[in-house]
């Protein structure tokens, strides 16, 4: 009988990138993401790691498939760019939901949110 071979874990980012964000401060979430996926062993049968950015609309900047290693996820990160738009923080919880289901049963799925401190309705 084979192992089983579903990763260990897909890890979503959930970043917001509104105007009350900041640029100093989004380069310090791009930073304390570098540091969270140093501690994971990023592959295709471990761990998968995908990145949504929040502003007046949510983009997925990779998705849990795209890279296979912790450079190119590294590398992928330091490179998003700061969207300084509004913010939907409602929507991309439904947009998430959405966008990654429970694709894997046997897998840990864990979501990250890193929003500013402020609230926001979705329209």
């Amino acid at each position: 009988m084979s192992a089983c071979t579903s990763p260990t874990a897909d890890v979503v980012f959930v970043v917001d990138s509104s105007g009350s964000i900041g640029s100093s401060d989004f380069r310090e979430v791009k930073s304390f993401i570098g540091s969270v996926v140093d501690a994971f062993d990023i592959s295709g049968d471990k761990v998968r790691v995908a990145l949504v950015q929040f502003s007046s609309n949510a983009v997925v900047e990779f998705n849990l498939q795209r890279y296979s290693n912790k450079r190119s996820v590294k590398a992928a990160v330091a490179a998003l760019p700061y969207y300084n738009g509004g913010k939907q923080t409602m929507c991309i919880v439904k947009t998430g939901k959405a966008r990654y289901p429970y694709s894997y049963i046997s897998s840990v799925r864990v979501a990250e949110l890193i929003p500013d401190s402020r609230q926001s309705a979705c329209r």
